[in-house]
């Protein structure tokens, strides 16, 4: 009888809100020692005490597939169903980092398309660190602006398949959303015209520093050897004809020593 939904509770998604955990996971909550002692008869007022008293967010983990105090939680939230007024104060209060994330994750779960991008968007630039224990059971860093956009974009976050919502880009064409501006568009607009700034300004450095200083390198030109004139080319080869004639004189004046030689 503790593990039945409330009677006053209403159907979420067309079945009953408990039945939105997996059966498996459900009844692995049911038998931890946390929902035992500390969820059992749990009204929505000492609902507020235990998450004030959360350290860390997360599903199941390894080895024994345990249910983490978060998601014991998040399961007495969907056995009580506690007013969407109480829900949307855990997402206000600002002091409390895991009481804003249970609050998220419950509204995730419920509530439709429209209203989850209405609430869930503004917190992108909630950038505070939280403890996130992994199915592993290792403990990581978590931002809360990474785990908003987890609830909106991820099929299965903290060991829970979460209910199917439109994509942002179909209702914002239906005009059931205004287009997402972001926190950071500004400054991201501010950062962009700084760089422009400082590029134009370092290529008008580098203009005036070309035209103070000529860096184009200068090498000296080799000078060609001009060729010879046709000119010396023909008293080279005068010089040759007469060494042929001064050679065909000493051949002839050898002949005729040869000749009287031969007469005497």
């Amino acid at each position: 009888m503790a593990n039945l939904t409330a009677k006053y509770a209403k159907w979420v998604h067309g079945k009953n809100p408990q039945f939105l955990i997996e059966e498996v996971i459900r009844w692995r909550i049911y038998e931890t020692r946390y929902w035992m002692e500390e969820c059992f008869a749990l009204s929505a007022a000492q609902l507020v005490d235990k998450a004030i008293e959360l350290k860390y967010v997360g599903g199941t983990v390894a080895p024994a597939t345990r249910p983490t105090p978060f998601l014991c939680l998040a399961a007495k939230m969907l056995q009580i169903q506690p007013s969407m007024d109480i829900v949307e104060e855990f997402i206000r209060l600002e002091d409390f980092n895991f009481m804003r994330s249970l609050g998220m994750f419950y509204f995730r779960l419920v509530s439709d398309t429209i209203p989850i991008f209405e609430k869930l968007e503004p917190y992108y630039n909630d950038f505070r660190k939280i403890k996130y224990q992994q199915p592993d059971g290792k403990m990581v860093l978590l931002h809360i602006d990474e785990f908003v956009d987890k609830l909106l974009h991820a099929d299965r976050w903290c060991s829970i398949q979460l209910p199917r919502i439109q994509m942002r880009k179909i209702l914002e064409a239906e005009d059931k959303l205004e287009p997402y501006i972001s926190p950071l568009a500004d400054e991201f607009d501010e950062m962009l015209a700084e760089e422009e700034d400082q590029s134009s300004e370092m290529e008008a450095s580098d203009s005036d520093l070309e035209a103070q200083y000529d860096l184009t390198l200068k090498l000296p030109r080799k000078e060609k050897k001009k060729k010879e004139a046709v000119g010396d080319y023909v008293s080279s080869e005068d010089e040759m004809e007469k060494k042929w004639k001064e050679k065909e004189k000493e051949v002839t004046n050898l002949g005729d020593l040869i000749n009287n030689y031969a007469k005497d």
